[in-house]
């Protein structure tokens, strides 16, 4: 018998591409400061500290001691602000993701390879 299985492949460059509209999402439309879009810091609360740079489509938040005060993805902000673990649940961060671009749901898989059965061996 064979089964069809198709696992989802989302494109994370279609969400890496789009950090500014994944941020006004959560965040409404920054204040544009030419190479930098700056918001107010959802996790740190301090007034235009939050900051994603044009060119490498990257976050930080200019409070050292901010939880995004580092550089961060598209990945890692969506994850910290829907409370994922970037790591074990990194799928579910696509998949949010895609729902905020509004992408067409999950994207059609590619059927995965059927598994070869092990001959049974009669005693």
């Amino acid at each position: 018998m064979s089964q069809d299985r198709t696992k989802p492949r989302y494109d994370r460059k279609v969400i890496k591409s789009r950090a500014a509209e994944v941020a006004a999402h959560y965040l409404g439309s920054g204040k544009d400061e030419g190479a930098r879009i700056v918001w107010d810091c959802p996790a740190c609360k301090k007034e235009r500290k939050l900051s994603l740079r044009k060119q490498d489509q990257l976050f930080g938040c200019f409070n050292e001691d901010c939880e995004l005060g580092r550089r961060a993805d598209n990945f890692s902000f969506i994850a910290h602000l829907e409370g994922l673990n970037e790591k074990t649940q990194f799928v579910e961060v696509l998949k949010r993701g895609y729902e905020i671009l509004g992408l067409e749901g999950a994207p059609k898989g590619s059927p995965m390879p059927e598994k070869p059965q092990r001959p049974q061996i009669a005693r």
